[in-house]
């Protein structure tokens, strides 16, 4: 008999395993000519570890995430076929304020577009930290902060998403704030970290920030973006204001336009490192064309080093308010003969620097040196881009060269994500981005 009741537990305990695992692979399919034809639908039949497969179509929702941890939202498709359209109605998904809700929570694969609202017009999420990848944010609306995405004292991993022709307040694409960060620090066991990595933000705008808006901020890494052609009040491409021991590198702001300061960046109460980017073609209405920093500095300077910076005129401008030096030793500034200023190198012909900047030595070439430049790509270059995913096809009977922003050589099979120019028998013909 005892025997008996011990293989009894022993299978039921099996059972219950077999539930558990059966439980984590559940997928519930969407459809648009299926009984499950809406996405808030399959959401709200999920457990924890669940996935929503979502067939190619248009879905016309505003969706409220459930409070489950572990979500994967993805497109069957992709981005391409499989949309989520607010309707300019609403917000188009919304997400609970919970911590439970981490990089485990997954959206990835979809165009999401049309969303209007007072924060995030696309995406909005506070205390929440999914994973937001693979995706198309195009035409999402917001008054106050986030064009398409809202963060708020959150920690979200947004990587290889295309965020493109959003409208908001304060950034015109996303918007980046931490209430507290004492909260944060004990809820995250001091392991804050947003990730910002991989995406093309282009064609964005906003009164504060037309492509990103940080805030507040802790221990964000910014690396590897496109961040081109957008367009704000201050910070056309990039408006910081208090952010600390963040990580700014690899990244490509180009071609970003403000009415008064900061056309690239406008930097406020900014301590971190900034390093390996290429600034290039950013203009401002007042100063700043390239980088604005303001403030009153701290015991942590600004620190820029090895970047590209130039075709902006006005490379760096320092307006602290402490007039603490800024580090801007080892940068490429357009020439090898330094930046422009009128005491210190009256005869650099680089971008121009201001006062209180520290830009002695500079670079005599770019900063990334393993990969020589070979041609310039020229300033006055105006050309439509094209996006692409997959391998890059050129002619095959035409003499053909692909260099990135700065003008260096890339082979056509080794491109990243970001921008490059096409040369077609010595002539720069096409502009194109690469997004995955």
């Amino acid at each position: 008999m005892k025997k008996n009741v011990v293989l009894i537990g022993v299978i039921i305990y099996l059972l219950c395993l077999f539930s558990t695992a059966y439980a984590e692979r559940t997928i519930w399919y969407v459809h648009p000519d299926s009984t499950l034809n809406s996405i808030q639908a399959g959401l709200n039949y999920c457990s924890a570890n669940d996935t929503v497969l979502v067939a190619s179509g248009t879905y016309f929702e505003h969706i409220q995430w459930p409070l489950v941890e572990s979500i994967k939202l993805l497109s069957e498709s992709g981005y391409d076929s499989t949309i989520i359209d607010g309707n300019s109605g609403g917000r188009i998904i919304t997400m609970p304020g919970s911590f439970i809700i981490d990089s485990t929570t997954v959206i990835k694969g979809f165009t999401l577009q049309n969303g209007y609202s007072s924060s995030g017009g696309a995406i909005s999420f506070f205390h929440a930290s999914p994973k937001i990848t693979g995706n198309k944010l195009v035409n999402n609306y917001a008054s106050g902060g986030g064009g398409a995405i809202h963060s708020h004292s959150a920690n979200p991993i947004i990587i290889g998403n295309i965020i493109s022709k959003n409208h908001a307040g304060s950034g015109g694409g996303i918007y980046l704030t931490t209430e507290d960060k004492s909260i944060m620090l004990l809820t995250k066991g001091n392991r804050i970290l947003s990730k910002i990595n991989n995406n093309i933000i282009a064609n964005n705008e906003a009164d504060w920030g037309g492509g990103i808006f940080w805030y507040n901020e802790w221990f964000t890494e910014f690396k590897g973006n496109a961040i081109t052609d957008n367009h704000a009040s201050c910070g056309g491409g990039i408006f910081c204001f208090y952010a600390e021991s963040c990580i700014m590198s690899d990244n490509a702001i180009t071609a970003n336009s403000a009415d008064s300061a900061g056309g690239g960046i406008y930097l406020l109460e900014y301590t971190g490192y900034i390093t390996y980017n290429t600034i290039a073609n950013n203009n401002a209405g007042i100063q700043g064309d390239g980088i604005y920093c303001t403030g009153y500095g701290g015991p942590y300077p600004m620190t820029f080093n090895y970047n590209n910076i130039y075709d902006n005129g006005c490379g760096l401008y320092n307006a602290l308010i402490s007039q603490t030096q800024i580090d801007a030793e080892y940068n490429w500034w357009g020439d090898s003969t330094g930046p422009y200023h009128s005491d210190s190198n009256p005869g650099g012909l680089g971008d121009t620097v201001s006062d209180y900047v520290d830009f002695i030595p500079w670079l005599y070439w770019p900063g990334v040196e393993e990969k020589p430049i070979i041609k310039p790509v020229e300033k006055q270059v105006n050309l439509g881009a094209t996006i692409f995913s997959g391998p890059l096809q050129l002619p095959k009977d035409k003499k053909c060269k692909v260099f990135d922003i700065t003008g260096r050589v890339v082979a056509p099979d080794k491109i990243q994500p970001g921008i490059y120019f096409i040369e077609i028998d010595d002539v720069v013909t096409q502009k194109v981005v690469k997004v995955r």
